[in-house]
């Protein structure tokens, strides 16, 4: 046989085949030889036909569980010492581990009364330990504890699949039998095993090594830390039963999931955002009613199931509720303020319409609108996007404008009087500017027809006389305007149209001019008559 000499082993083989994949470390670091023992290698670049080669020894049964997991089968029985541990990958390429690993045997970490294979008896006396032995507390039982344990993935995000790797050891005096490892679900969701491990037996000393795969709950969202927790159930040679429990931190990275391949791939999901909204009849008036138009689409990556509207906002954990919302300037009609959206896929968009109505009281200005939506993800896990929408409410004056008395009457040619007024019915004073009485070009003349009104107070009025001198005949229409500045600083008119009748005046024909004339002729010749005859009576005159 030839002679194992580490450092040309360690030189030139390695040198030779050395491959691009790693090695990042073997877990359990220290075995026992009384029983098989799985060792469990992380790394990275692992390929299928991997084998684990123990220098000195001999290749191990492995099963290659993923690109950075390797499971080797350490058979019981290998002579105590520090081996050097290899991997082949299936390309030929090979890697030594940095670190050594570690076999004892009995003659090594037990008491003297043991042998090199383990035979559990039924009654166990402890003995000294070795002059050798560091001092501590020596267990009379068996006593499970965690050696060591790594994941698969470098970094692990909710929803993640993951193989978790974990080394148990017997740091007790006897023999742990009948030792059962459970996984309890929840950070952590144990798969394929259903969520259990067993083995026969630990000696003193020995270490269990298996690995479990897990999933990350979705509910880790915004946490940065997860919990898994596991329960060791175990007797002694006398059938005496123990349980320990280990909980086990994993942090957690949000939003990107960690894969073999150097690119991250982000983590999808649904996200319902309002891309478009438009209002009408514009503008959106106090105590009025408008239609409310949405494009909604969802932006995420994957789809959202079952999605709900609620106007006002309000979600509610677990549900839906929409008791909650504002609803004190903007309130729903002709249904509740939930509407249910159905399912939307990656990049679906939709278009959806609600009627609206104003608030009485409201004052002029720009009023925000918060807008729920609710759904689940494809693993049915409750989601909520809050928006907000901006919406313009006018409150333009409540305004009467008409004549104050009876007009007219209205004369082609001749001057008369428009006695107008303007009302304030509004509830609150109101700031005017200009009022001005118009006709259509050409119609009619005007004098006294713009005025400044100013303030205003509620219930108040103010009056505007002018004058107007009409120029045809007929039925002619005024306009009267009143301007004033709204609350987003534009100027805004209000306008009443009047109708007034116009006549045209009298015309007297000439042919009547004449007969007058014949008329007042013939008076004056009776008159003489008569003055003839007073004198002739007298004796005047001839």
């Amino acid at each position: 046989m030839l002679a194992f000499h580490p450092t040309a082993w360690a030189s030139s083989p390695a040198q030779a085949c050395a491959g691009t994949f790693t090695i990042d470390g073997v877990q359990p670091g220290t075995t026992y030889n009384a029983s098989a023992v799985t060792l469990v290698i992380t790394g990275t670049g692992f390929t299928a036909g991997a084998s684990v080669v123990l220098e000195n020894f001999g290749g191990l049964n492995t099963t290659v569980v993923n690109g950075n997991l390797l499971n080797a089968t350490l058979p019981a029985g290998v002579p105590p010492g520090s081996y050097t541990l290899r991997v082949i990958n299936g390309d030929g390429t090979c890697q030594t581990a940095s670190t050594q690993l570690a076999v004892t045997g009995p003659t090594a970490t037990s008491a003297p009364a043991q042998t090199s294979t383990f035979t559990p008896s039924p009654t166990i006396t402890p003995s000294p330990a070795p002059t050798g032995t560091p001092t501590g507390t020596p267990f009379v039982r068996p006593l499970i504890g965690v050696d060591a344990y790594s994941a698969s993935a470098t970094t692990i995000t909710p929803g993640q699949d993951f193989d978790f790797a974990i080394a148990l050891v017997n740091g007790g005096q006897v023999a742990a039998t009948n030792i059962i490892a459970a996984f309890k679900a929840g950070d952590f969701t144990p798969r394929a095993t259903g969520g259990e491990r067993t083995t026969v037996s630990l000696a003193p000393g020995e270490k269990w090594s298996f690995s479990q795969p897990l999933t990350a709950s979705t509910s880790l969202w915004g946490k940065a830390t997860g919990t898994l927790e596991l329960t060791a159930s175990y007797t002694d040679v006398n059938g005496k039963s123990y349980t320990d429990t280990f909980t086990i931190t994993f942090p957690l990275v949000l939003y990107y999931t960690a894969t073999p391949t150097p690119t991250g791939t982000p983590t999808l999901l649904p996200r319902l955002i309002v891309t478009g909204y438009e209002t009408g009849p514009d503008p959106i008036r106090t105590g009025g009613e408008f239609t409310l138009t949405l494009h909604v689409q969802n932006a995420g990556g994957s789809p959202a199931k079952t999605a709900t509207l609620i106007l006002g906002g309000g979600t509610a954990a677990g549900g839906v509720s929409g008791a909650g919302g504002q609803f004190d300037v903007f309130a729903p009609q002709e249904a509740s303020n939930l509407q249910f959206l159905g399912d939307f896929a990656p990049g679906q968009s939709l278009t959806l319409a609600r009627k609206i109505a104003v608030g009485g009281s409201a004052l002029a200005g720009m009023y925000p609108l918060k807008l729920s939506f609710v759904y689940a993800d494809e693993r049915g896990n409750p989601l909520a996007d809050d928006q907000v929408i901006t919406l313009p409410v006018h409150a333009p004056p409540t305004l009467e404008i008409a004549f104050y008395e009876a007009p007219g009457p209205f004369t082609v040619g001749q001057e008369a009087a428009l006695p107008l007024q303007v009302v304030n019915r509004g509830l609150n004073s109101v700031t005017l500017g200009n009022m001005r009485v118009t006709a259509a070009e050409g119609s009619a003349q005007f004098r006294d027809n713009v005025t400044l009104v100013g303030s205003l107070d509620a219930a108040n009025f103010f009056t505007l006389d002018a004058t107007i001198i009409p120029g045809k005949g007929g039925p002619l229409l005024l306009t009267v305007t009143v301007d004033y500045t709204d609350a987003f600083n534009q100027q805004q008119a209000i306008t009443q149209m009047l109708n007034i009748e116009v006549k045209e005046p009298a015309v007297t024909p000439q042919a009547n001019a004449g007969g007058n004339e014949a008329a007042a002729g013939g008076g004056a010749n009776v008159f003489q008559r008569v003055w003839q005859v007073i004198l002739g009576l007298l004796g005047i005159g001839s």
